[in-house]
């Protein structure tokens, strides 16, 4: 009994929480889903409620919180972002509803940002040895690429 439950338990957790819709990404504050609204690619950002806060405090911080965000998208877009369009947002379900935007997400792009600099980095550094030094480097493995 206790295997079955564990199992049923399991099964409606892996579950999407929205039919049709994709759970593409879930932080500390929000969810986000993707689909579509009115038949155009769309974003849900779903704020997540925190029950530790008295429920008029956690509504009036997700008003303020959504809105905010969506004058930050607005005018980000004013100078040229490529941000997503909001089309919607539900105070009540505190959900804000965006148009998909196709591409790398920030986060990667920032990685690879990284990557990009430290091997560059690498490579000046080689560089500037002297030439017994830059043979010396180069046998020994580097602990940051293994």
């Amino acid at each position: 009994i206790l295997n079955c439950l564990t199992f049923t338990l399991k099964t409606l957790a892996m579950q999407p929480e929205r039919p049709g819709w994709e759970l593409i990404g879930q932080g500390a504050e929000a969810k986000v889903w993707k689909g579509s609204f009115f038949g155009r690619a769309c974003v849900i950002k779903e704020r997540i409620t925190k029950r530790y806060r008295h429920p008029s405090l956690e509504a009036s911080l997700s008003k303020k919180r959504l809105n905010q965000e969506a004058r930050c998208l607005l005018r980000a877009r004013k100078f040229g972002v490529s941000a997503p369009c909001v089309f919607h947002i539900d105070h009540e379900r505190k959900e804000m509803y965006m148009s998909l935007v196709e591409g790398i997400t920030l986060r990667d792009w920032l990685l690879s940002m990284v990557i990009s600099v430290t091997s560059n980095l690498q490579f000046c550094l080689e560089w500037t040895l002297s030439p017994r030094d830059r043979r010396e480097s180069s046998s020994r493995k580097d602990p940051i690429v293994g």
